[in-house]
């Protein structure tokens, strides 16, 4: 396991654990002097034995249907009756259409035969209009789970919000719609996911990843219409596919340890400072990793005659499984071994999984920070720390591996749209809280198996900005396929969302 000891699991349920959890250190070995040394937490949700067997979900989409969605509305309206012939009978569906005004098309129904036969009415009875209360649409949405009893609601419960432009009715500040988010949210007092998709150039993606931030869901950017199946599908993929909902993750530090606050977008709780914290994540899919890094600092050991196992902390995790319908809980221990002999501190066979969860949380932190720089307008600056960013990434030891050229593709498709002002608020401004939000998130919020040249290739950026021999460090060999790569599967795209996208495109070469 590479720096800490074998798992134990209290299992309350029959059948497979749905969750596995591990702990990595970046260092094995270390001198008796005081240490720091990087845990990793590791959450994986196992694969689904029975792909029929899953929670009910229950879904409300709010559809922008103002005059400026004329163009994407037919495709939006074939991805929802795609959706709707998912769903099962024991799944709910409402639609909430908005512009000017908001309207209730359908309240949540059962999708048995009747219930889809009414959404698909609903469905081409939208018309595109007037402008856009995208407050109104959201909250009216949220609405419809506000009024289920917690009794009787799913398990699974999310919001998907389709628009183009941005809110000039209504609320039209992101801090206050964010609130009214939050605030509906705690209303209705149990986990409902929102997921927002905004298309073209017009949208405001701060805006919607704030919503999405505040809902625990996504934000998916949509720069042309052939996008949207694509993006639709693997948000729909992997709400079927809900492992297990409202993990806690506890890291409790071994005496004398000095635990530092956890690297995460996760909600964190500190119980005791520097000794113990909580880390809430709302949910999981069936065959994601979601990974938690912690700094915990061993004291001095002036007393070690030889070489000893050292305790640094336990992290307990507690769950939902969603299939199974019933609570389970693990532990595991995070160990090194403090050795008088040695030298130096001498790095575990699991220091790769520790770099690789470094550099997404550095490459997260940076793009946000290029788009806060290019917002202001000085382009060449964001460019600069991305291009930085691309050099950490290939000039490391996991440079090779699929995750970190993913990272790497993601940015260096990023600096296309930092060329010049023009592309930065057609493509950039959305493509860096794009990807930003999927590389904290660890999901995938993107239709990233398409060919990524055509958007890069859009603007011409000015010498130097994506240039390879400013993304290669030259005193490391660069790994052949990340030069020649036009296309990388996402590695946060777990096979329910894959198999759902085939499935649409089948679907479509049948009409």
């Amino acid at each position: 396991m590479g720096g800490g000891d074998k798992p134990k699991t209290d299992r309350q349920g029959s059948g497979q654990e749905a969750l596995h959890l591990e702990a990595f250190t970046d260092y094995e070995r270390i001198t008796p002097a005081q240490t720091d040394v990087m845990v990793l937490a590791s959450v994986k949700a196992a694969p689904r034995e029975d792909e029929e067997r899953r929670a009910p979900i229950t879904i409300c989409a709010a559809i922008d249907r103002s005059g400026s969605m004329n163009k994407h509305l037919p495709l939006l309206k074939e991805t929802l009756k795609f959706m709707v012939q998912q769903l099962r009978s024991d799944d709910r569906l409402s639609l909430i259409s908005f512009d000017h005004e908001v309207k209730v098309e359908l309240p949540l129904t059962n999708m048995d035969a009747a219930g889809k036969t009414h959404a698909e009415k609903a469905i081409d009875g939208m018309k595109d209009r007037g402008q856009t209360n995208l407050s109104g649409g959201l909250i009216a949405a949220l609405q419809q789970f506000y009024n289920v009893p917690s009794a009787d609601a799913s398990l699974v419960e999310s919001v998907l919000l389709f628009t183009d432009g941005k809110a000039n009715v209504g609320i039209t500040d992101t801090p206050t719609i964010e609130r009214a988010t939050r605030s509906m949210l705690a209303q209705i007092g149990r986990q409902t996911c929102v997921f927002t998709f905004g298309y073209g150039s017009e949208h405001d993606a701060g805006m919607l990843r704030a919503i999405s931030d505040a809902g625990s869901g996504l934000f998916y950017y949509i720069d042309n219409v052939d996008c949207i199946p694509e993006s639709f599908c693997d948000c729909l993929g992997g709400l079927l596919s809900v492992s297990a909902q409202n993990i806690q993750l506890s890291f409790v530090a071994a005496d004398d340890v000095m635990l530092h606050h956890p690297l995460t977008p996760y909600k964190v709780t500190t119980a005791t400072q520097s000794k113990q914290y909580l880390v809430t994540i709302p949910d999981i899919y069936c065959e994601e990793e979601k990974c938690v890094l912690i700094k915990a600092t061993v004291p001095k050991n002036i007393d070690l005659v030889d070489a000893a196992h050292v305790n640094i902390l336990t992290c307990h995790i507690q769950y939902f499984d969603v299939v199974e319908c019933i609570p389970r809980q693990g532990v595991v221990a995070a160990l090194v071994i403090q050795d008088k002999a040695c030298v130096r501190p001498v790095l575990a066979t699991s220091n790769d999984q520790v770099q690789l969860q470094l550099l997404r949380v550095q490459a997260a932190e940076t793009i946000d920070q290029a788009n806060v720089v290019a917002n202001r307008g000085d382009l060449n600056r964001a460019r600069d720390m991305l291009n930085a960013c691309v050099v950490r990434i290939e000039g490391s030891q996991v440079r090779c591996h699929p995750l970190a050229m993913h990272i790497s593709q993601t940015i260096r498709d990023s600096v296309s749209g930092l060329a010049n002002r023009m592309a930065y608020l057609q493509i950039g401004r959305s493509q860096l809280t794009n990807y930003s939000q999927s590389h904290w998130q660890q999901r995938s919020n993107t239709d990233s198996s398409r060919d990524l040249k055509p958007r890069a290739e859009r603007y011409l950026v000015p010498p130097g900005a994506t240039a390879m021999e400013v993304l290669r460090n030259p005193t490391v060999p660069a790994c052949p396929s990340i030069s020649s790569a036009a296309k990388l599967t996402s590695p946060y795209r777990v096979s329910s969302k894959v198999a759902m996208c085939k499935r649409y495109a089948s679907s479509s070469n049948e009409q």
